[in-house]
């Protein structure tokens, strides 16, 4: 994958994991209710499911692990046929050039801003320690975000390859399959934008703890996943959460996933009712009470799993 203009050295050191953590940050992170749908349930089990409203042809929703791992990607071949008999696919982000130039510049600092200047001694030393156990030299971090770099402390290594969503972007293409996203870099960094320098120190400081067991964390949400299990999911989530600082799961309860589930449900409605659409986003953003399926459930769509 390329990356684009080389305006900046960081943007370039750190282009592929700014572009994998927009779209691993609200799986990994996000803090789930529980799953449940008024005027029905939503179902527990499942990552690709048929929606069907009035006379429109039926839509289908795919919940997705932004993973490059091949036994996620094997996912792929099952929902395929789904794919092809579609008008359009739909993203949470179009994963173009100017998409991932935009998400990588905004996680840097601005007015010559450093990490070091944001951060009390101590903590920045434990941050430079924990980066350069994940492949990230002090000039990688130096010019970002608090809130991106705990993001990067919290992913597994890259593999090199193209993750789940990149893939379904690029067979799209390839098929003359239109594409669009339910938001934009702007709208998805937005999030970050009433985060608290406290809170984004407590963000980091949780990331540099809970380092050691990325790799633990990561085997069991791909098993979960792969067992198209929601409530393991969940249950991951959850669990997951608690090693957060309270506040901080609050927020992310708050912003990274209650809100943005709303916005992409009243921006799916328009097209389920015109079928035939296949969308693919991030598969905690389908549970709970204000996950997808609920929030789809309650407008009266019929849901059923495919596969």
């Amino acid at each position: 994958m390329t990356t684009g203009p080389a305006i900046v050295p960081v943007g370039l050191s750190v282009s592929r994991r700014a572009w994998r953590l927009f779209f691993w940050i609200w799986l990994l992170l996000a803090v789930p209710a529980a799953l449940w749908a008024a005027g029905g349930t939503a179902p527990a089990a499942g990552l690709l499911f048929e929606l069907r409203h009035g006379e429109a042809p039926p839509s289908y929703l795919l919940g997705t692990m932004h993973s490059e791992d091949p036994r996620v990607l094997g996912v792929l071949e099952q929902v395929q046929p789904s794919l092809t008999g579609s008008r359009r696919l739909i993203l949470e982000m179009v994963p173009d050039g100017p998409a991932m130039l935009a998400a990588s510049l905004g996680m840097l600092l601005g007015d010559g801003q450093t990490l070091a200047e944001l951060l009390p001694a101590e903590l920045y030393a434990e941050v430079k320690a924990a980066a350069a156990e994940a492949a990230l030299p002090e000039q990688a971090i130096r010019r970002l975000r608090p809130w991106a770099v705990a993001v990067m402390l919290a992913l597994p290594e890259a593999g090199g390859g193209a993750f789940m969503d990149a893939r379904l972007y690029h067979q799209a293409l390839e098929s003359g399959l239109p594409v669009s996203g339910l938001e934009t870099p702007m709208e998805q960094l937005a999030v970050f934008d009433d985060m608290s320098p406290r809170l984004q120190q407590a963000f980091l400081r949780d990331a540099v703890l809970n380092r050691a067991q990325v790799e633990v964390q990561y085997e069991r949400m791909v098993n979960a996943y792969l067992s198209r299990d929601l409530e393991a999911l969940r249950q991951f989530a959850e669990t997951d959460s608690e090693s957060l600082d309270p506040e901080v799961a609050r927020w992310f309860d708050r912003q990274v996933l209650q809100s943005r589930n709303r916005r992409m449900f009243e921006r799916l409605l328009q097209e389920f009712d015109r079928g035939q659409a296949f969308v693919a986003v991030g598969a905690l953003h389908l549970a709970g009470e204000q996950g997808l399926l609920a929030l789809l459930g309650r407008a009266g769509f019929s849901i059923r799993a495919v596969y």
